[in-house]
């Protein structure tokens, strides 16, 4: 019914503007959500409105009304831009019948294409102050691979070797060696028009220069050095282990084709897909390595005093 045959009652619409005009008020008071916008506009999208808040303003919302969402259901809710995905027991026959008989009364509508976003490709530092913060939260991060490039397997790899668990690089480095923070790790996201390798730690301010040298030394070793032997081939396991338990979850696998077929893109079954995994070599991990971290970095902060100097001066 929400989707085919929505109601728009005028008396829904006022009370949601409320719910919603506080939900914005929740989040215009943590520094974590101010902090993330802030980065994307400054370092990575700058004066473009995937880094502006996706619930707007409380005047944005005040200003809705039954027409306004009216208007945008008819544009936007359209068969054209509806994937129904399952996952479970059921047959294709019995699918197809339960999609005619609750969704033909969508029209087919004008389909959306994915935003092309105009990527800052410039080094940039950005520190954000909030008197509340007890430790500082380091970002580090560069452009990768989208979805459509085989070298995010690769990437996937370098993630798992960089900081992805307890016997990551950085984590024995970091935590287990020094006992400089209780949590670091790497993360690579790929959409469909661009993708992000990132490093996050959470430190004190007193320790940020040497954890920022210990990141530059372990990446300039894994952009140097071939990972080989046991390393690799844990990481290969845990990486494909990790893709492998996802995909048991119905909900992650009618996520996994949903993605792929809302956007109109070429979709790799699981099986495919982890055989992509299994042809990563070490040579391409190096690749990787070399391609990303020779890219212009995004250093970021939310802590209680740090400044962009010196972030600045840590990374240089």
């Amino acid at each position: 019914q929400l989707t085919a045959y929505p109601i728009f009652k005028e008396t829904d619409v006022i009370k949601e503007r409320g719910v919603i005009s506080e939900e914005i008020n929740r989040r215009a008071i943590d520094p974590h959500h101010t902090f993330s916008l802030t980065v994307s506009d400054r370092l990575f999208f700058p004066n473009q409105r995937i880094s502006y808040n996706s619930a707007g303003e409380v005047a944005d919302v005040e200003k809705l009304n039954r027409d306004t969402l009216l208007d945008f259901y008819s544009r936007y809710y359209t068969a054209g831009n509806l994937v129904l995905s399952i996952c479970g027991d059921v047959a294709p026959s019995q699918v197809f019948e339960l999609a005619d008989r609750y969704f033909d009364a969508l029209k087919p509508g004008q389909v959306v294409t994915p935003k092309i976003w105009d990527k800052n490709e410039e080094f940039g530092v950005y520190a954000m102050r909030t008197p509340e913060a007890k430790q500082a939260t380091l970002y580090i991060d560069w452009w990768s691979y989208d979805r459509f490039d085989k070298r995010k397997y690769a990437a996937s790899f370098l993630r798992s070797i960089l900081g992805q668990s307890s016997i990551s690089r950085l984590f024995l480095r970091v935590r287990g060696d020094l006992g400089l923070a209780y949590d670091i790790s790497a993360s690579q996201h790929s959409d469909a028009t661009s993708g992000t390798f990132g490093i996050k730690a959470g430190i004190a301010e007193k320790n940020l220069d040497l954890v920022v040298k210990i990141i530059k030394e372990e990446i300039q070793k894994i952009s140097r050095e071939l990972v080989t032997g046991e390393e690799f081939s844990r990481i290969k396991n845990d990486v494909m282990a990790d893709f492998a338990f996802a995909e048991e979850s119905p909900y992650s696998r009618t996520n996994f084709y949903a993605a792929h077929l809302l956007g109109n893109e070429p979709c790799d079954s699981p099986a495919q897909v982890l055989e992509k995994y299994q042809a990563v070599t070490p040579e391409e991990i190096r690749a990787v390595a070399n391609e990303i971290f020779s890219g212009p970095a995004k250093v970021s902060c939310l802590s209680k005093s740090l400044t962009d100097e010196q972030l600045l001066k840590a990374w240089n």
